[in-house]
């Protein structure tokens, strides 16, 4: 067993989902989504995992929520047997102190979900020196990635992602993942005192979502795969933003109903509204919000924009410049010196 271990992982910004279509042009018969996202290096999970007696949950682990979500995930994985006979009926006793320095706070559309639970399964099996983890097993163990694998293929690789469908563990012919420029930037925007849709009421919008509209399904994926991957690829970037605020918009017009119109709310869409007004590009909702996206070609584009920005919504949006993370989550052991694992 290992002394220590530190994880990092950003987290993610989701363009949109549609129905998918199969090669005859129909619609799926199970329900069956595209999607496209990006990796942020912030915000982001923090956690150290070390040696101890028993089974500790420090930190941001403390809290009601959290606390329970990472203990589900731990028995999951006793549960499917990762964790041999000695643990899998008694988690408590698993040596590991686990402590959570930094959070991406939940259900503002950046992915936390699948962010805490990828790590904190791969971080506890990696300190146990499991070698059964593959983030692909992981995810499958977890039910992580059965709408859309954007979230999951982020944690792993970073990166802009895009995922035409496919769900077999083994199908990543529908997936295509191209690093994003490094100079690029991303403004977040996020709501004070609003959330996004979760849990069951989320699943009940997905039953009830009308997925009739195949032609607008094959423009959105003409758009992922035909014009926003290549020109991140090329880093065309007028291209690229272009095209990634009409997905999110077509995006949008599935979801008109749950949520009162292409965007999550009146405050989300005046939101969106405005940062145009400003010029800002690529200007979206990420997933059902309410934090709202605009990229930048470079860092002093962002702070021009979000300093004039600031100075109008400070009192109920937070705002962040960062960075795109095409690494994915980076974990390190830590002894007398950081060791990349």
């Amino acid at each position: 067993m290992k002394d220590k271990l530190v994880l990092r992982t950003g987290c993610r910004i989701h363009f949109g989902l549609f129905p998918c279509i199969d090669s005859s042009g129909n619609q799926h018969q199970q329900q069956c989504f595209g999607g496209l996202g990006a990796s942020l290096r912030s915000p982001g999970f923090e956690i150290e995992f070390s040696a101890a007696n028993e089974l500790e949950l420090k930190g941001n682990l403390t809290a009601p929520t959290l606390r329970k979500r990472v203990l589900r995930v731990i028995r999951q994985l006793g549960e499917c047997g990762l964790l041999g006979r000695e643990f899998s009926s008694q988690i408590d006793a698993i040596p590991v102190r686990i402590d959570c320095h930094s959070r991406i706070a939940p259900h503002r559309g950046l992915g936390s979900g699948t962010q805490i639970d990828l790590a904190i399964a791969k971080g506890l099996l990696t300190i146990l020196e499991i070698e059964e983890n593959s983030i692909a097993n992981l995810a499958t163990i977890l039910h992580r990635g059965t709408r859309s694998r954007v979230g999951t293929i982020a944690f792993q690789d970073g990166g802009l992602v895009s995922d035409m469908g496919g769900r077999q563990e083994t199908d990543t012919t529908s997936i295509r993942r191209v690093n994003i420029p490094n100079h690029w930037r991303v403004a977040l925007f996020v709501p004070r005192y609003k959330v996004g849709l979760s849990g069951v009421r989320e699943v009940e919008q997905f039953r009830e979502l009308d997925c009739s509209d195949m032609e607008r399904s094959e423009t959105m994926s003409s758009l992922a795969t035909g014009t926003i991957v290549p020109a991140c690829a090329m880093q065309n970037f007028t291209e690229f933003a272009t095209a990634v605020e009409e997905f999110g918009r077509l995006a949008g017009t599935f979801f008109e109903a749950c949520q009162g119109g292409t965007y999550h709310g009146a405050m989300v869409a005046q939101l969106v509204d405005l940062l145009k007004q400003r010029g800002a590009r690529g200007v979206g909702q990420s997933s059902w919000g309410p934090t709202v996206f605009a990229w930048f070609e470079n860092e002093n584009a962002a702070r021009k924009l979000v300093t004039a920005f600031i100075s109008r919504m400070e009192s109920s949006v937070d705002t962040a410049i960062v960075c795109p993370n095409n690494e994915g989550a980076k974990f390190w052991a830590l002894s007398r010196e950081l060791k990349e694992i």
